[in-house]
C-alpha cells in the first residue's frame, strides 16, 4: 500500500510526523526489544563463557555492529531510496542482483528464526502444534508488511511505551534471584571472539534495510543526530536484553527464550509471564513484518531490473504476491530445520555476517570515502554492471568464506582453525572495502 516502496520518496512526504527523531528512536529501540536479543546472550555461556565474559563480548560486538547500522541509516535521507535499491549505484542494475540475493537470505532467515521462536515457545507452554502458530505469525506479519513501513513505525512507537514498565520490573526480579547452577568461571579467547562476532552480526545484518525506515527523514535533521538516534535506539534495547539472556543462561535456563521468560514471569506473579509472552510475541511478529516488507522491496527491485515504470496498482499487487510467495518459502524451509534454537541462531548469524560484510563495506566506502553520486532520479539509468563493486563483492565474499564455520549450512576449507574462523568475517569486510576503494579509482562500467 506504500507508493514509494522501490522509488525515491516524494518530497511532500519528507516532513511526515512518523519520521522525526523520536519515532526513529522508539522504532529501533522496540525493533531490538525482542526475544532474539535475549537469545544472543545465550551464545556466550553455550560456548563456555561465564556471565561477565559473555556480557563483555556481547556488548562489545553489539556496539561494533550498530556503528555500521547507524552509518547506513544516515544514507536514507540523502538517497531517499530503499537500501538495496540504492545499491544499484555501486553494483549496477544486474550487478546488484548478487548482494540482493545475500540480503534476501538475511530477510528470510530472520523472519524464519522469529517464527521458530514463537512457535517453539508456544508449543512448549501450551502444547499447541507449532505449525499453526507459525502460519498465524506469518499471516499477521504479512498483513502489516502489505500496509507499508509507516504503519510498522507507528505500531512500534506505542508498543515501546507499553512494554517498558513490564520489562523493567522483570529485569529487577531476575537479577535479584538465582534460578539454578552458575556456569563455571573461565575464559577462552576463541569463545569470546565467537560471541563477539555473533553479537556484531545481529545489528550488522540490519544494514540492508535500515535506510528503508529512515528515507523519509528530512535532511535538515542532520546526519550526526540521526546516526546517534538510530545507534542508541538499536543498541540500548539489544544490550539490555542480551544481558538478561546471558544471566538466564548463566543460571542454567536455556531451553527457549520465550519459555524461560514465561516461566520466570509467572514465578514473579501468576499471569505476569503471560503478559511478557504477549509482548514478545507481538514484537517478533513486528520484526517478521519488517523482514517481509524489506524482502519484498528487494524482490521487486530485482525483478524490475530491466525497466521500472510508474508504481501502479499492478506493481502494488506484485508486492503482495511476492509476500505470499515468501510465506510459502518460509513454511517449506521450516520443515527442513533439525537443530536447536540457540544452535540455529549462532549458525545463521555467522552465515549472514559473512554474506553481508562485503556488501556493507562497499556501500559505506562508496558513500563516505568516494562521495558517490546518488542524485539521479531515474534509478534505471545506472550501468548494467559496475565492475569495481561487483568484483570487490565477489573477492571479499570468497576470502571470507574460506574461514567460515556455519555448520550445518556451510563450512570453509580453513574453518578448522577456530581463531581464524571466528575472525574470517573481518577479512571479508576489510578486503572488499579495500578492493573497492582501489578499483573504483577507474570507472569500469558495462
Amino acid at each position: 500500500m506504500c507508493d514509494s516502496t522501490v522509488l525515491k520518496v516524494k518530497l511532500k512526504r519528507l516532513n511526515n510526523a512518523q519520521s522525526d527523531l523520536l519515532h526513529q528512536l522508539l522504532f529501533w529501540f522496540y525493533g531490538n526489544l525482542q526475544v532474539f536479543s535475549i537469545s544472543i546472550g545465550y551464545v556466550g555461556p553455550a560456548y563456555g563463557l561465564n556471565f561477565l565474559y559473555s556480557t563483555i563480548a556481547g556488548i562489545s560486538g553489539l556496539a561494533f555492529g550498530t556503528i555500521f547500522m547507524a552509518l547506513h541509516a544516515i544514507q536514507g535521507p540523502v538517497t531517499k531510496l530503499s537500501q538495496m535499491v540504492q545499491s544499484r549505484y555501486q553494483f549496477g542494475i544486474y550487478g546488484n542482483l548478487l548482494p540482493s540475493l545475500s540480503a534476501l537470505v538475511m530477510f528470510s532467515s530472520f523472519a524464519l528464526l522469529n517464527c521458530i521462536f514463537i512457535s517453539d515457545g508456544i508449543r512448549k507452554i501450551y502444547h499447541v502444534d507449532g505449525y499453526y502458530t507459525f502460519l498465524f505469525t506469518i499471516a499477521m506479519a504479512a498483513f502489516l508488511a502489505v500496509n507499508g513501513h509507516l504503519v510498522i513505525i507507528r505500531l512500534f512507537k506505542y508498543l515501546t511505551i507499553l512494554s517498558l514498565p513490564l520489562l523493567c520490573v522483570f529485569t529487577v526480579y531476575i537479577f535479584t534471584h538465582s534460578f539454578g547452577l552458575h556456569s563455571p568461571t573461565r575464559f577462552s579467547f576463541v569463545s569470546f571472539i565467537i560471541t563477539f562476532s555473533v553479537a556484531a552480526s545481529f545489528n550488522i545484518t540490519f544494514s540492508p534495510y535500515v535506510s528503508d525506515y529512515t528515507r523519509e527523514v528530512s535532511e535538515d535533521v542532520g546526519a550526526t543526530r540521526l546516526g546517534l538516534t538510530v545507534f542508541f535506539g538499536a543498541f540500548l534495547s539489544a544490550a539490555w536484553l542480551l544481558i538478561i539472556g546471558a544471566w538466564l543462561s548463566h543460571n542454567g535456563l536455556s531451553k527457549n527464550p520465550i519459555y524461560d521468560i514465561y516461566k520466570l514471569g509467572n514465578s514473579l506473579y501468576n499471569g505476569y509471564g503471560t503478559l511478557l509472552l504477549l509482548i514478545f510475541s507481538i514484537s517478533l511478529i513486528g520484526n517478521v513484518s519488517i523482514n517481509i516488507y524489506s524482502g519484498a522491496t528487494t524482490l521487486v527491485s530485482s525483478v524490475s531490473t530491466v525497466c521500472i515504470d510508474n508504481y501502479s496498482l499492478r506493481k502494488r499487487l506484485e508486492v503482495i504476491a511476492l509476500i505470499i510467495i515468501s510465506t510459502l518459502v518460509f513454511c517449506v524451509w521450516l520443515l527442513t530445520i533439525n537443530i536447536s534454537v540457540i544452535g540455529l541462531v549462532s549458525s545463521l548469524l555467522t552465515l549472514l555476517i559473512y554474506l553481508l560484510c562485503p556488501w556493507t563495506a562497499i556501500n559505506l566506502v562508496d558513500f563516505y570515502l568516494k562521495n558517490g553520486d546518488y542524485s539521479s532520479e531515474d534509478i534505471t539509468s545506472v550501468a548494467i554492471v559496475k565492475v569495481p563493486g561487483s568484483l570487490s563483492f565477489i573477492l571479499g565474499l570468497f576470502i571470507g568464506l574460506l574461514f567460515i564455520n556455519a555448520s550445518p549450512f556451510f563450512v570453509g576449507p580453513f574453518a578448522s582453525n577456530q581463531l581464524l574462523s571466528s575472525l574470517g568475517w573481518l577479512f571479508g569486510l576489510f578486503s572488499s572495502g579495500l578492493f573497492y576503494f582501489i578499483l573504483s579509482k577507474k570507472d569500469f562500467l558495462l
